[in-house]
């Protein structure tokens, strides 16, 4: 069964199949063997928030939780196409945080910069859960985006297998 219900935005079917949700593996710094990753996505990946006037694209009930409105976005939706290939390529890569979690900057080919921010939680012994909560092209420049300093996504699995919070390292500003 899909995770995604059809999703039809003026008239159109727009496919969401690479938004199902996937699994990749990871050595968490300091374990000897790979922890499963089970990743799965919040439709901020293919959605903005109603702007005053933008009516057009609103997403159905069946896309959004009862408390928001939103409206499809053919950026954010177009750039989630790579959102697997990006996500596989966390192992090594360093991550920082934001008041809503953490996130990773990704270099985009045109030379933008695009965000992906996310939850992790302990799911099994040697298993997370990874939620994509947003993923959007970064409209801040570097120095102006809020986060903290930054650790290894390795290192973070490894605390949230122990059973802790990551603390990341206060920012560079």
């Amino acid at each position: 069964m899909a995770y995604w219900k059809p999703l039809f935005v003026n008239g159109k079917q727009i496919d969401l199949s690479h938004l199902e949700p996937f699994e990749f593996r990871v050595v968490p710094k300091g374990l000897p063997e790979p922890a499963r990753v089970c990743v799965s996505f919040n439709n901020h990946c293919f959605s903005e928030s109603l702007a005053t006037g933008h009516q057009s694209g609103l997403l159905p009930g069946t896309h959004v939780s009862s408390h928001e409105v939103r409206r499809f976005d053919p950026v954010r939706y177009e750039l989630s196409k790579q959102l697997q290939s990006n996500i596989r390529g966390f192992d090594g890569k360093r991550i920082a945080r934001t008041r809503t979690g953490p996130f990773v900057r990704i270099n985009l080919t045109d030379g933008r910069e695009y965000g992906i921010f996310f939850t992790l939680k302990k799911t099994g012994v040697l298993e997370c859960g990874m939620f994509i909560l947003s993923a959007y092209p970064l409209e801040r420049p570097k120095n102006k985006v809020i986060a903290t300093g930054e650790m290894k996504f390795n290192l973070a699995i490894a605390l949230v297998l122990e059973g802790k919070k990551p603390k990341f390292p206060p920012g560079r500003f």
